[in-house]
């Protein structure tokens, strides 16, 4: 048993993410399965992306999940199913710290966080407008007086990226 689970061990470090069942052990081989548990290298768009994690428990231990942002990420008590809420464009990506829990038949629990990643959605139009927006409400005029176009560079580079500006002047 030992040399199976020992195997089966080696072969979860090799194999990171995939899919392993470990059978149940002693105290000290459940401890260690659950520490090599490991995050997605990916990030996180929606559940089934952490379906991998679902897999990896030890066939006659009951492991559990509790995540530490369950508005980003919720965690079904009864199923042990997750729940993925990515977050809005302007708030950026977000890390959720996952915990892992499996009972040790001594008492006590082994324990393990997993930080993922969770993808925030795609910026929408309103959201790209009032980018837009903002933007162009900093420009500034140059402080110095134009003597030539040269001096105007600085306009030119004050803009969105990935947004077309045309300027126009009063006095062509």
């Amino acid at each position: 048993m030992k040399k199976i689970l020992s195997l089966i061990l080696s072969m979860a470090m090799v194999m990171s993410l995939s899919a392993v069942a470990f059978a149940a052990g002693t105290d000290e081989e459940i401890t260690t399965a659950v520490s090599l548990l490991t995050a997605p290298a990916e990030a996180i768009t929606q559940a089934s992306d952490l379906d991998v994690l679902a897999k990896m428990v030890c066939t006659d231990v009951a492991v559990t999940w509790t995540s530490g942002t369950p508005a980003t990420i919720a965690v079904d008590t009864n199923t042990g199913a997750f729940t993925v809420n990515q977050p809005a464009f302007s708030a950026g990506e977000t890390k959720v710290v996952l915990t892992a829990s499996a009972p040790l038949a001594a008492g006590g629990t082994a324990t393990k966080d997993l930080e993922v990643i969770v993808t925030n959605l795609a910026e929408t139009p309103t959201e790209k407008d009032a980018r837009i927006t903002a933007a162009v409400a900093l420009l500034t005029a140059p402080a110095e007086a134009i003597t030539q176009a040269s001096d105007l560079d600085a306009l030119a580079k004050m803009v969105c990226t990935d947004v077309a500006v045309t300027w126009t002047s009063g006095t062509p």
